[in-house]
């Protein structure tokens, strides 16, 4: 389980936070000062008007962010939650996911 996580954690990572990536998250998080050398996507999901996503920032806090689709413009909705607001009622396998993305910012310094 850890593992897939893991891979998981890198491919999206790459997915929208290489250099080369067109990601409104991306642009959404530098826009709004958040850096992205060190962010994790928890939990990502488009809808039909909206992209939702749970972001770990450098280990220490997640970012829920919400970027309109449809419309440009309406500015992303961008909620701060402390680790431990998170980790309350999480799930067996979401503390899994959460330790290895933790892992993983923790491997890099």
């Amino acid at each position: 389980m850890e593992n897939e996580y893991r891979e998981e954690l890198i491919t999206s990572y790459r997915y929208h936070f290489s250099q080369n990536s067109n990601s409104r998250l991306k642009s959404t998080l530098l826009e709004n000062n958040y850096s992205i050398s060190d962010a994790y996507i928890l939990l990502g999901f488009p809808d039909e008007s909206e992209e939702h996503y749970l972001v770990l920032i450098s280990a220490e806090f997640i970012l829920s962010v919400v970027i309109e689709t449809l419309l440009d413009n309406i500015p992303p909705v961008i909620e701060y939650i402390t680790l431990k607001e998170y980790k309350h009622g999480l799930s067996r396998s979401m503390q899994v996911q959460l330790l290895v993305a933790q892992s993983l910012v923790n491997n890099k310094t």
